[in-house]
């Protein structure tokens, strides 16, 4: 049995919240990149909004993951990477988890309301469901779907902190997602997407995103609202996504599991965090 595996016994509300999958909601911290790069972070008005966009889709997105095992619960118990999900085992009764996701779902567009975010949430639990039920079997439209999730959360984020979406922001935030979106699909590559074919893909779209965000910490507007230094970033954001690459490549495909397990992504990441919150609040100043 692994780690993240439940016995046959368990406690039926520890294996709903197995099922909730907190980990994923890393995922979410996306929503607080507009307000970081728009400067906005520290108004405790837009903060507490952001704040509140985080858990709505946090909710949400734990209300798709149930739907998501009640509808493919025969596939995961065939399948030796998703027999352990609580559902697939029966661990949690499907009508029971549907109510929850209901619940979850209806909390989450609350809280959207709140933060002024509901049409991207809306449109997130759409998508998902529609990446759920249709997508995920459809070559490239699988990836652009899962790529579009992280997508309406930069577009949450901006709505609750009342910031313009930025261009760079929302052409460097859908390269990373799209190679996150490509990463997962190591973990089913099939004839579809051979994984030779999986490592070429990953390896360009490291590259342009890499390229993309390394143009936009050298353009004039960077440089007034932030200062020369931000250049610096390129250091954890190049290293990140060349170390992502390798987990993805290696068999940790899933973005928050790397992030969970691997040390040297964790410093990668902290590190850009530390500088890029450290120059926008001396830019605050």
């Amino acid at each position: 049995m692994t780690g993240g595996e439940l016995g046959p016994t368990a406690c039926p509300w520890r294996a709903l919240l197995h099922s909730l999958r907190l980990r994923q909601w890393l995922k979410n911290a996306f929503v607080f990149a507009p307000a970081v790069f728009g400067l906005q972070f520290a108004d405790p008005l837009a903060l507490m909004h952001i704040l509140g966009a985080f858990f709505a889709f946090s909710l949400a997105a734990s209300g798709t993951y149930l739907i998501n095992d009640v509808v493919d619960r025969e596939a995961d118990r065939a399948n030796p990477r998703t027999q352990h999900r609580p559902i697939a085992r029966g661990e949690v009764q499907p009508a029971t988890a549907l109510v929850t996701a209901c619940v979850l779902s209806a909390a989450g567009m609350a809280l959207a309301w709140l933060a002024q975010a509901l049409l991207p949430l809306v449109l997130y639990i759409l998508a998902s469901h529609a990446y759920s039920l249709i997508f995920k079997r459809v070559v490239v439209l699988d990836v652009v779907c899962l790529a579009s999730l992280y997508v309406l959360r930069l577009l949450a984020g901006a709505a609750a902190a009342e910031v313009p979406p930025s261009p760079w922001l929302l052409a460097c935030g859908g390269l990373l997602a799209l190679l996150l979106a490509l990463g997962k699909r190591m973990e089913r590559a099939n004839g579809h997407y051979p994984p030779w074919l999986l490592r070429r893909l990953l390896q360009g779209l490291l590259v342009v995103t890499a390229m993309a965000y390394a143009a936009y910490s050298l353009q004039p507007h960077t440089w007034k609202t932030f200062s020369h230094w931000f250049f610096l970033t390129n250091l954890p954001v190049v290293f990140g996504l060349g170390r992502y690459h390798q987990l993805a490549t290696s068999g940790c495909p899933d973005p928050s599991d790397a992030l969970f397990r691997d040390r040297p992504l964790q410093g990668a990441v902290l590190l850009w965090v530390i500088l890029v919150l450290g120059l926008a609040s001396r830019a605050l100043v």
